[in-house]
Parts: structure tokens; sequence; C-alpha cells
């Protein structure tokens, strides 16, 4: 059996941190178990909504769940394009430092 990982792993973890149930969890929120146990085997994640949900029920900050089910629910190819952008924008970041650094030591 595989070891959930990333959004499962984290759903998992945080439900057992609370002391739920997969049912406990999905009567919380409304859903029926076999979303959780969906999720909780590494499916794709939830929308948003549910996130939200998910997250007030197990005292979780919503963003960061988001986050990581947001990463999973975008496809490998999307996420190559998104690793790239965002090397592109470090490397801006850095020749802008760089660039005010130099403006910086002129002034002094």
């Amino acid at each position: 059996m595989n070891t959930p990982t990333g959004f499962a792993a984290l759903l998992t973890g945080l439900r057992k941190r609370a002391g739920l149930t997969q049912v406990d969890l999905a009567d919380v929120v409304g859903l029926s178990r076999s979303n959780i146990v969906k999720w909780e085997g590494g499916s794709k994640p939830p929308r948003r909504d549910i996130c939200d949900q998910l997250a007030a029920a197990l005292r979780y900050a919503p963003e960061a769940l988001w986050q990581v089910a947001a990463w999973e629910r975008i496809g490998a190819d999307e996420r190559l394009v998104v690793d790239a952008e965002l090397r592109q924008l470090r490397a801006l970041a850095a020749v802008s430092a760089d660039d005010a650094e130099l403006s910086y030591s002129s002034v002094r």
C-alpha cells in the first residue's frame, strides 16, 4: 500500500490530530465519507470552497490547505510552466536587488 503524500497526507494528519474519524469529518463538513476516503487516498483534491470548510472543521489555516490542494489540482505541464515562471521572477528580483544596491552605493 502506498503512503499518502501531499494533500492526502495533510488531510489525514489534520483529521487524526483533531481526533475525528472520516465519518466525523464528513458529517461536520456536510459530505459523504466516500469523499474523505477519496481525498485521503490521493484522488484529486477538492475545490476551494470545500477546502475552506475542511480547514475550518480541522482548525487549520484555509489558505495553507488550499495552497497544497491547488498545486495538486493543476496538471504536471502547468506545474512546469509555473516553476519556469517562478524561476524567471526570482532572477528578475535578483537583478532588481543588484540594481538597487548599485544605485544606493553610487549615491553614498
